[in-house]
């Protein structure tokens, strides 16, 4: 039996010493997994207090030390985010009823050349043993289905540690005044509009290039010159370590309406330490937000715009054309088409902080490792808007494989481009 005598804990969960990992939590949850005591665990800032809200027994990798290679048997270490929920209609023994798929190996990952994929948080029926899993964090399947009450997909983090280090929260203000700092830094070069300066805070060859330096030259240029009339501070900022890879979850103003209001992203940026200097190495923009202006303070709470208002196809050879268009995608991802599946693509089109390129690439690799696989879209239901010109379609994928079985709701945004209808995000609904 291990006794957990670094933790103390009120009854209101709230404990006196936290993971090192988490220096700063603004909002949401975030999810830690300690290899070395097998054990997963989340927490909520609550009353300005982080609190432990969940914690459960796991399994990670047989064999020690972070993922270096597809078929290692070890477990990855590094600052994760969940890019999709799978869930099985009937439970199996090696997965249970529910995953969540991590984004391994993401941009600190492919940088040091480390591979594999398909890692995964999941259930099983099985009697958990510790350190028996091919690389995934496996949890009793009771305790898979209770962690989904606390992921938001492309923003609840997921922090796996060789071994938590556990902290009282004053230790974590050294840190927390670096990344400020950092952070500060950023947003002045970015609002600056001057490129040298930008490139100054990322290490050396992963400087935004093309359209990514476009779309911060673009923040500069909507929003530079209100800096000097409203307060554009980052908010909802929180701070992630794991040695030397630290992240920024933030909201970034991107623009200032006629109306006052601001609108903006929710983004990441990831960030390398050398030599005792942090260095941004990625930025990962993520979808639009909006807040009432204000000329004194920031402001306190950011919504969501209201979603554009769908309009039903009235033209019944159009509805057909786009369902038509939807079957032969999952028709082309079953049979392993990819050339004909990356046209299916719009050349913006972003998933997962992936470009089209990208995504193809990891959907090739999803089917190398899943054998046979079969699709069939099922309540296939079409809407346009913007004069015909946009369209979203939802549907049920009854999804397939050797690996895995399960239906999800997933939904496209689509675009047309001259006669044709190309993907620009897909999402699970």
């Amino acid at each position: 039996m291990i006794l957990f005598s670094h933790l103390t804990a009120d009854l209101s969960g709230a404990i006196s010493r936290i993971p090192a990992n988490i220096v700063s939590l603004s909002s949401g949850y975030v999810i830690v997994v300690d290899k070395k005591e097998q054990k997963l665990y989340v927490f909520q800032r609550e009353d300005a207090q982080i609190e432990k809200v969940f914690e459960a027994v796991c399994s990670t990798g047989k064999n020690r030390g972070p993922k270096v290679a597809p078929g290692d048997a070890k477990t990855p270490e590094g600052i994760f985010f969940v890019n999709q929920i799978l869930k099985n209609t009937q439970p199996n023994e090696t997965y249970g009823s529910i995953a969540y798929a991590l984004d391994y190996p993401n941009v600190m990952d492919r940088k040091a050349g480390r591979g594999g994929n398909n890692i995964w948080i999941h259930g099983t029926t099985r009697p958990l043993v510790p350190f028996q899993s091919n690389g995934c964090v496996v949890l009793k399947d009771a305790d898979a289905k209770k962690l989904e009450e606390f992921i938001q997909i492309q923003k609840t983090p997921v922090i796996i540690t060789a071994a938590v280090r556990w902290v009282s929260p004053e230790q974590t203000v050294a840190e927390k005044r670096e990344l400020q700092g950092f952070l500060s830094a950023w947003q002045k070069a970015v609002l600056s509009g001057d490129p040298q300066i930008i490139d100054l805070l990322y290490l050396p060859g992963t400087q935004p290039q093309n359209k990514g330096r476009e779309e911060l030259l673009q923040i500069s240029r909507k929003v530079g010159k209100m800096s000097r009339y409203y307060l554009l501070e980052p908010r909802d900022v929180t701070f992630l370590q794991n040695g030397p890879q630290a992240v920024i979850i933030f909201d970034q103003v991107t623009e200032i309406q006629k109306d006052n209001t601001f609108r903006g992203a929710y983004q990441r940026l990831v960030l390398e330490r050398v030599q005792n200097q942090w260095y941004a190495v990625a930025e990962v923009p993520k979808g639009p937000v909006v807040a009432s202006a204000q000329t004194s303070a920031p402001a306190t709470a950011v919504e969501a715009p209201p979603a554009e208002k769908l309009v039903p196809i009235s033209n019944k050879r159009e509805e057909e054309n786009v369902k038509s268009f939807v079957l032969k995608w999952a028709k082309y991802w079953e049979e392993g088409k990819f050339g004909n599946y990356k046209l299916c693509y719009s050349e913006n089109f972003r998933s997962r902080g992936m470009n089209r390129e990208a995504w193809v690439k990891y959907k090739e690799r999803v089917r190398a490792n899943s054998g046979k696989i079969s699709i069939r879209i099922e309540n296939l239901k079409v809407s346009v808007s913007d004069g015909g010109r946009r369209a979203t379609a939802v549907f049920v994928q009854d999804y397939k494989s050797s690996i895995l079985k399960n239906k999800t709701k997933k939904k496209l945004d689509l675009i047309r481009v001259g006669n044709d209808w190309k993907i620009e995000r897909e999402t699970v609904a």
